[in-house]
């Protein structure tokens, strides 16, 4: 089975996490999405509480390919709508949140 060509633009807000802190740092990040799906702005959160190297440019990956990810995160994002919220994903060394900016089949194989 393939994932295709599709290519995802993806926003994340990752926080780190000991075995000690997991607990609290999956409550921090639950508390962010419920901000999240109030209407806060991911790009602001992202700024504010991302500890990934994307933090800078509000959590956008850019465009990728599912691939690209920890399995956990693909397996997320694959099920996902442009628009979507998900998470608290646990991966290693912490949990990520995920926002689906878009989404779009990768242009390789276009025939006009």
């Amino acid at each position: 089975m393939s994932l295709g060509t599709e290519e995802y633009r993806i926003g994340e807000i990752f926080l780190a996490a000991t075995e000690e802190n997991k607990p609290q740092v999956f409550a921090n990040a639950e508390k962010i999405v419920e901000q999240l799906k109030q209407g806060g702005s991911f790009v602001a959160y992202a700024r504010q509480y991302s500890e990934a190297s994307t933090a800078a440019v509000g959590g956008d990956l850019g465009w990728i390919r599912l691939a690209q990810l920890p399995t956990e995160l693909a397996t997320t994002a694959a099920s996902m709508g442009p628009g979507q919220l998900a998470g608290p994903v646990e991966i290693r060394g912490g949990f990520s949140i995920l926002y689906l900016i878009d989404k779009r089949e990768g242009h390789h194989h276009h025939h006009h």
